[in-house]
C-alpha cells in the first residue's frame, strides 16, 4: 500500500455470518488493537437487515474504517477491486462453501489481487498451486488477522502473490483456457 493512504482491504459479494463477516470484523478489531487500521471496502450487499445490523454492532468503534459501496456496475467493479491491497473470502465451514470454488476468488485474482481465503480442498489447491495469497481457518480471527498483517506488513510479497494470481487467471483459470 501507498504511504499516503491508509491499506484497503475488500470484500466483493453478497455479506452475512457464513460469508465471514464477523470473523473479518473480529480480525479487524485485532489489528487495531496492534494499531492497524486497514479501511474495509464492502462491494456488495447483505443478505438481510439482520445480517447486517448484526456486522454493524460487531464493528463498534471502527465504524469509520468501513466503506459500504453497495452493488456496483459490473463495469466499475474490477476499478473497486483493483484500488485496494488485500482481498477476502473467509467463507465459514459449512458445507456448500467447502465444497465449492467462490468466483470471487477468481475476480480478485484477475484484478492482481493477494488473497486470504478459507483454507478448503478446492481454495487450497488454487490458492497454492498459485502461489497467490495465504490460506487460513476462517473461524479464527486471529488467524485471519495476523494474515492481512502479514500482507500489510510486506507490499513486495502481496505485490508478488498478487501477480501470481493474475498470471494464473490469465494462463489458467478463465473460460477460453478451461474451454480447452
Amino acid at each position: 500500500f501507498t504511504a499516503h493512504r491508509s491499506p484497503a482491504l475488500v470484500y466483493a459479494g453478497r455479506f452475512s455470518t457464513d460469508r465471514g463477516m464477523l470473523v473479518i470484523a473480529e480480525a479487524l478489531h485485532q489489528l487495531a488493537a496492534q494499531g492497524l487500521r486497514p479501511r474495509l471496502r464492502l462491494l456488495g450487499t447483505w443478505t438481510s437487515p439482520a445480517e447486517e445490523q448484526t456486522f454493524r454492532q460487531a464493528m463498534a468503534g471502527l465504524e469509520a474504517q468501513v466503506d459500504m459501496v453497495g452493488w456496483a456496475p459490473y463495469e466499475q467493479v474490477p476499478a473497486h477491486l483493483a484500488s485496494a491491497d488485500v482481498a477476502l473470502a473467509v467463507l465459514q465451514p459449512i458445507e456448500r462453501y467447502v465444497a465449492a470454488l467462490p468466483v470471487k476468488l477468481f475476480e480478485y485474482m484477475a484484478c492482481g489481487l493477494p488473497v486470504v481465503v478459507s483454507d478448503f480442498p478446492a481454495n487450497r489447491a488454487v490458492v497454492a498451486g498459485a502461489d497467490c495469497g495465504l490460506l487460513v481457518d476462517p473461524s479464527d480471527a486471529a488467524a485471519v488477522a495476523a494474515a492481512i498483517a502479514r500482507l500489510l506488513a510486506d507490499p513486495d510479497e502481496a505485490h508478488r502473490l498478487g501477480a501470481n494470481g493474475r498470471r494464473a487467471f490469465k494462463t489458467q483459470y478463465n473460460w477460453q483456457a478451461l474451454e480447452q
